[in-house]
């Protein structure tokens, strides 16, 4: 699997937006980069 095919979009939730402040962010992955 090339690497620009694993990560998706980001996710833009109350909870992710928390994580910021941590410089900490969350993304959608492709389940097959497990």
């Amino acid at each position: 699997m090339n690497a620009d095919k694993i990560i998706i979009a980001p996710v833009v939730t109350e909870k992710s937006n928390r994580f910021k402040e941590s410089k900490k962010y969350v993304f959608r992955v492709d389940a097959r980069a497990n």
